[in-house]
């Protein structure tokens, strides 16, 4: 497997006062090393996943895997260097954590964006359960939109197609928005299951 990721992720790290005191806290234990490899798998899965939230929501352009690293630098000037260093281990980690996937929810899988464009199909084909509630939802999100399908629909009788693809990403971009914070929940707890598993040292006192 690539370590590419690291030439992205490890030096930025490097410059957070967070996460040098989180590395000075680890090496204080055993479990310590157990930490530190948490924190690399999740902050690479969260900075790459990022990349994707401007493919579908390229108006949102904040919100990408610099993004996560402005919001843990904010939380260094707000807490200030002397709190910082009276933090342990566990709560240094989801300090860390908490900055990466804040906004894991804008960054919806593959699987979910292709169901919500199903529901512009006139007969559409879905694959599993899983493709039909993303479907359902979505659905219901537009349908308590009229005004939003009616400039689609209008755009549409003028054949303005790339005026009509452009509303219905806006309409998804929206959705997205909306919904992201209940998709984080998902995300979070699907990824990190295992984890909390394998590591209950460390996140126990």
């Amino acid at each position: 497997m690539s370590d590419d990721w690291l030439d992205e992720i490890d030096p930025r790290l490097e410059k957070s006062y967070i996460y040098k005191a989180f590395k000075q806290e680890c090496s204080k234990d055993l479990s310590g090393a157990h930490a530190l490899a948490l924190v690399k798998d999740a902050t690479s899965y969260a900075y790459q996943k990022s990349k994707t939230i401007l493919r579908h929501m390229p108006e949102f352009t904040l919100h990408d895997g610099e993004h996560l690293f402005r919001v843990l630098r904010l939380m260094e000037r707000l807490l200030t260097k002397n709190n910082i260093d009276k933090l342990y281990t566990p709560e240094l980690l989801l300090l860390i954590l908490t900055s990466f996937f804040h906004d894991i929810g804008m960054a919806p899988d593959e699987a979910s964006i292709l169901a919500w464009k199903k529901y512009w199909d006139n007969d559409p084909i879905l694959e599993d359960e899983e493709e039909k509630s993303e479907y359902i939802n979505i659905s219901k999100f537009c349908a308590a939109r009229p005004e939003r399908l009616r400039e689609i629909e209008e755009a549409h009788s003028q054949g303005k197609t790339t005026l009509v693809d452009i509303l219905k990403q806006y309409l998804i971009s929206d959705y997205i928005r909306k919904t992201h914070g209940e998709r984080s929940r998902h995300i979070i707890g699907v990824k990190f299951l295992v984890y909390a598993f394998l590591y209950e040292k460390i996140l126990i006192y």
